[in-house]
């Protein structure tokens, strides 16, 4: 290995770009922190159990495919708007559904209920407000049209995370592995030019039968969205156990080894700045639609909103 002299002229081999500007020295680098420092920098997902393993560090992009219907819209709200129940402001791209349901399912989830009182949701809607903003179109969008709104939330309205569902409603044809590439490279631009989190939703590939895990090798479409983007959370549930625990000739002892076993699986097959991959099992709180720690646990208390006349949040606090 060659290295250059500290006091190495670089003037003149600036031919009139600031080449300059893209040479890092070493002295320049904390090397240090890069060992003993803190790895674990950024937000947390809603499960205590993934505090040490799983985290959501600034300028990155997370994937988070699934098979359709296993509840990865589901599980990527939950997250959102846990993250604005610990002062993070969020953006939402929700591309399938119009902003009122997105809405009414984070209320679901937080409440812990089918059925929240019109108070408690008049409250929620109202805190809300200037914590989570929605992009207010649905349907196929252009590239540059979700990517502005990315750039916007992060300057204007200061969000540090923005959650993008999903990428088939962006890039229609699964065989345009270039507008792919080319819209996932710039979604990792914009995270790292405005220090802020994106995340993006995706299906996989279909597999012989829903009771097959899918890994990141399955992701529909380019290979290149997986290379890209720093972390890859798969959703995938276990019909299996539910097929089983619709059996009413399923033996009691068999039944109630099965209602231990996970609804859900969260399939962490990639973290580019943290070593660990593995899998985490939640538990569905059916009433909420959100997703647990733990078997037949209870739902955390709601958080009670105070409830403010209209009038007196007309406007976003820039």
């Amino acid at each position: 290995m060659s290295i250059v002299p500290d006091a190495f002229d670089f003037k003149r081999y600036q031919a009139g770009a600031k080449q300059n500007a893209d040479v890092v020295r070493t002295t320049k680098l904390d090397l240090v922190d890069a060992f003993y420092g803190e790895k674990m920098k950024g937000d947390p997902l809603p499960w205590a159990k993934t505090y040490d393993s799983v985290v959501l560090r600034p300028s990155e992009v997370t994937l988070w495919p699934g098979i359709s219907g296993h509840g990865k819209s589901l599980v990527v709200t939950q997250v959102a708007f846990h993250l604005s129940m610990i002062g993070k402001r969020v953006g939402i791209v929700s591309l399938e559904m119009r902003p009122v349901t997105t809405l009414a399912r984070a209320a679901r989830q937080i409440a812990g209920s089918d059925r929240p009182t019109p108070e408690w949701l008049e409250g929620f809607k109202t805190w809300a407000f200037d914590r989570v903003f929605l992009m207010g179109t649905q349907g196929i969008v252009q590239p540059d049209r979700v990517l502005d709104f990315c750039r916007f939330a992060a300057d204007k309205l200061g969000c540090a995370h923005i959650f993008i569902d999903n990428l088939t409603k962006v890039i229609r044809s699964e065989s345009d592995f270039d507008g792919q590439k080319a819209f996932v490279d710039d979604l990792c631009t914009v995270a790292r030019d405005h220090r802020i989190h994106i995340h993006l939703v995706a299906h996989t590939r279909k597999t012989d039968s829903e009771y097959s895990m899918p890994d990141k090798f399955d992701v529909r479409g380019s290979q290149a969205i997986v290379d890209q983007v720093d972390n890859v959370c798969g959703v995938w549930r276990h019909k299996k156990k539910e097929d089983a625990l619709n059996d009413p000739k399923l033996d009691p002892v068999k039944r109630a080894e099965w209602e231990l076993r996970p609804d859900t699986l969260l399939l962490v097959n990639k973290q580019r700045n943290f070593e660990w991959e593995g899998r985490v099992g939640l538990y569905l709180h059916a009433p909420s639609m959100s997703f647990l720690e733990r078997p037949k646990q209870p739902h955390p208390m709601p958080q009670l909103f105070d409830v403010k006349k209209q009038e007196d949040v007309d406007e976003v606090p820039f």
